[in-house]
């Protein structure tokens, strides 16, 4: 039963769908995706999904008009099924998919206000048939780019010894951000204990002067590096081959959770309670703002993380 599964949310909302899109894959073959282009391909290599098409593109638009063109009713007729993640069950995106494809079936992505359920649970109970207990749910990382990753950490400054511990100073939004200043100092404090490399991770979330900041910083002192602007391809195999992960709220965070790395996670606005990424070895940090956040409250539980890690 070919099905085909809509959802152009970014990198953090796509894998709190992934639950829901493997269980959605353990009643389909082959199953396609409509995404943004970097969780087509990141779904793509993880195997998770045959194919994909780019929701950054213009050729869906008309999915969301009154009357999905000729392109698109041509792409639907190719599918029996289709899951499409929305906030809402009649939008006219999933009417315009229904016309075409008789069996649509939106999968609410929000809980109401009050229902404290997990976002990934929530959407996943959607699922027909899904098994209740299936987050969370791994990414499996190919050889080819634990390979890539392995040779990056190499020109860091990894010397092989241990798994590199990673920080991940940004996110898409500034509120979700723990300083960046206690970063370097949880970095300094890390990097004078016996180890392996600590190494910041920037991408295109993080300003300018943000990357700079951190090239600065790292510049010069041992047992540091700075891996800026990878694709997010050879971030995955970085992340799967780290032995711990600190972040913020971000979709990196959760694409650390997915491939099963130790982490720690930062939040402050957010409710982990819903939007917590989803893995066996995730520890939350939360405080009503992120500046109530120390750096001993983070090295304790750093800690902590290194100490339960499988070895």
């Amino acid at each position: 039963m070919r099905t085909l599964i809509f959802h152009d949310g970014a990198l953090g909302d796509a894998l709190l769908s992934l639950p829901s899109i493997t269980e959605i894959g353990r009643h389909a073959a082959p199953l396609d995706a409509v995404c943004r282009d970097d969780v087509g391909r990141l779904l793509r290599a993880s195997g998770t999904v045959q194919g994909s098409f780019s929701s950054d593109s213009g050729a869906f638009s008309s999915w969301y008009a009154g009357s999905p063109d000729n392109a698109a009713r041509e792409l639907l007729h190719r599918y029996n099924r289709v899951f499409v993640f929305t906030r809402e069950a009649g939008s006219g995106l999933v009417q315009n998919i229904a016309r075409i494809v008789p069996y649509t079936r939106a999968i609410i992505t929000v809980p109401r206000a009050g229902d404290r359920t997990h976002v990934a649970q929530f959407r996943l109970r959607q699922v027909p048939h899904a098994l209740r207990d299936a987050v969370p749910v791994r990414l499996a990382i190919p050889p080819d780019l634990r390979r890539q990753a392995s040779e990056i950490l190499s020109r860091a400054g990894h010397d092989g010894q241990g798994c590199p511990i990673v920080l991940h100073p940004g996110s898409g939004g500034k509120r979700k951000c723990w300083p960046l200043e206690r970063y370097f100092t949880l970095a300094e404090q890390l990097a004078a204990r016996p180890g392996p490399i600590i190494l910041f991770l920037s991408g295109p979330a993080e300003e300018g002067e943000v990357q700079e900041r951190i090239g600065k910083f790292v510049k010069g002192r041992k047992g540091m590096g700075h891996v800026a602007g990878r694709d997010l391809l050879v971030v995955a195999g970085l992340l799967a081959e780290c032995g711990l992960y600190i972040g913020n709220d971000s979709g990196i965070s959760h694409l650390a959770a997915a491939t099963g790395a130790p982490m720690i996670a930062f939040f402050g606005p957010t409710d982990p309670a819903l939007w917590a990424p989803q893995g066996e070895r995730v520890r939350v940090i939360a405080a009503e703002t992120l500046e109530d956040i120390s750096v001993d409250a983070v090295l304790a539980a750093a800690e902590a993380a290194v100490l339960s890690a499988p070895s």
